[in-house]
């Protein structure tokens, strides 16, 4: 059998996009790796201490390399929870997708899963057991927000809080990295760091809300999206309201010219505009599309602000 009908390369290929992924995590490692050592060196500046190597130190590559493939598990195995979390609804509106037709069975993903999380422990522990214990703590989060935290009979009707609840699991994830970047313990971090955990929430919120933002005729009958609960322009200041947030955020932590956050802001809500007036599906696409593209943008362009 060629490996491209191999069911993990077929589920990947419909579910996991290698080359939006791939990018998306490594400017996502690369943008907290960083920032982590630039705010602990501050830190370290700040209180006096001998600093000594301190100043000089950066990103290596053996170090960015290793987190960039514990994000990758990291957000591979999210996948895998959110197939088997929506499985049920899957049988009903999405009979398309790999696990309800029987590419992969429900046994073969768990295993994975936690394969997966046995893996990404060893990563972690490889850099000392600060790094090991911060994501422990990420991946005991991301188990609770697969079981919907015990009360998704509440929660999923809910479906902003239910989102933002499981969006959460990427400022865990920042903080992980941001400890294997320094060897460091969460709690040795300044109070400024922590606003690293809100810009990535923030950005994974703008993924999610402007992803299930359809014009009108793209909406489906038993499949809620925000434009179908809030509105067209609901969804829309949605979703702007999540790009402004990590944009403030980042330039209280960065200072500088605020002009490319400006322009990333400007783009998206002149499609949000457009979109709004128009209620056209190819413009819904070019907005899903750019709301997409902003984490792109925004994860560049901190970390060469760093």
């Amino acid at each position: 059998m060629s490996w491209r009908l191999n069911p993990w390369v077929v589920f990947i290929r419909e579910r996991f996009s290698p080359l939006a992924y791939l990018s998306m995590t490594l400017l996502f490692a690369i943008a907290n790796c960083a920032f982590a050592v630039h705010i602990h060196q501050v830190q370290v500046v700040q209180a006096g201490v001998q600093v000594g190597i301190w100043t000089e130190q950066k990103v290596s590559g053996e170090v960015l390399f290793l987190a960039f493939f514990l994000a990758l598990s990291f957000f591979f195995r999210l996948r895998l929870f959110d197939e088997l979390r929506d499985y049920d609804i899957d049988l009903k509106v999405n009979t398309s997708r790999p696990l309800v037709r029987g590419l992969l069975s429900i046994r073969q993903m768990k295993r994975m899963a936690f394969g997966l999380i046995v893996c990404e422990l060893l990563m972690a522990g490889s850099q000392g057991i600060y790094p090991l214990l911060v994501h422990a703590v990420a991946v005991g989060f991301s188990c609770l927000m697969y079981k919907d935290f015990f009360i998704g009979t509440w929660l999923r009707p809910h479906f902003v809080i239910n989102a933002v609840s499981h969006t959460l699991v990427s400022a865990f994830l920042g903080f992980s990295l941001g400890s294997l970047a320094t060897e460091a313990w969460i709690l040795d971090f300044p109070p400024a760091y922590f606003l690293m955990g809100l810009i990535n929430w923030a950005l994974f919120n703008l993924f999610e809300f402007a992803r299930k933002t359809y014009a009108s005729s793209e909406e489906r009958v038993h499949v809620q999206s925000y434009s179908s609960i809030f509105g067209l322009w609901g969804a829309i200041w949605l979703s702007l309201s999540q790009a402004v947030l990590a944009c403030v955020l980042a330039q209280v932590l960065l200072k500088g010219s605020p002009i490319l956050w400006i322009i990333a802001v400007g783009l998206l809500g002149m499609a949000g505009f457009y979109l709004g007036n128009s209620n056209l599906p190819r413009r819904a696409q070019i907005f899903r599309g750019l709301g997409s593209f902003f984490i792109f943008y925004f994860f560049l362009v901190f970390a060469l602000k760093l």
